[in-house]
């Protein structure tokens, strides 16, 4: 293997020639498996970030406990941008496979953005800009119950403690929207559902 030169002494190198010899040494390399990152993986990598512990919260219960996207913004007052920021904290270090070290290149302007979406995309990381699409699934819509009904004892529950829609929401635990959704009785995932009718068992 060709020796490694110092940082201020590059004579004798062809720079052409390293940048080949890199490409070569990456295009050996095969994918790692694609594999959802353990509970132990994340707090791992939480614990080696420099989140605040506010921030480590959050990402522990969207990342380990499943938290719903728009439920954690809704709960934590936090903007989407700035969700997105606690979770590239995190996500990165807890899908790194194991052998893998994280390095730092330099890379032309034109190609650069490309090489890293492809590399996120390698190890199972969403675009960079984006929230993790298994996060936005559809929710499963199988209980019967009825809608009306439900909307007039929600309402009445909702001016009898003279709550809000976003009050409701973060009482119940669900959405702002899906609050609003319940009192149209527009129907609503079954987990959401299912959280309506345990605080109005409780109201």
């Amino acid at each position: 293997m060709c020796p490694s030169p110092q940082p201020d002494d590059t004579d004798g190198f062809d720079p052409d020639e390293l940048l080949r010899q890199a490409g070569r040494m990456i295009s050996n390399v095969d994918a790692p498996p694609r594999t959802k990152p353990t509970p132990e993986a994340i707090e791992a990598a939480i614990a080696g970030s420099k989140l605040t512990a506010r921030f480590a919260a959050i990402a522990r219960e969207v990342l380990i406990e499943g938290l719903d996207f728009d439920l954690a913004m809704l709960r934590h007052e936090i903007s989407r941008p700035d969700l997105k920021r606690i979770l590239d904290s995190v996500e990165p270090a807890a899908r790194l496979p194991p052998g893998w070290e994280r390095v730092e290149l330099y890379l032309p302007a034109g190609i650069a953005a490309d090489v890293e979406q492809l590399v996120r995309q390698a190890i199972g990381l969403p675009p960079k800009g984006r929230l993790a699409p298994r996060q936005w699934r559809k929710p499963e819509r199988t209980r019967t119950y009825d809608a009306t009904a439900l909307a007039g004892r929600l309402t009445t529950a909702m001016w009898n403690k003279q709550l809000t829609y976003t009050s409701t929401a973060a009482a119940i635990g669900i959405s702002r929207a899906q609050v609003q959704r319940t009192v149209e009785a527009k129907p609503i995932g079954d987990d959401a559902v299912e959280r309506v009718f345990a605080w109005l068992g409780e109201t």
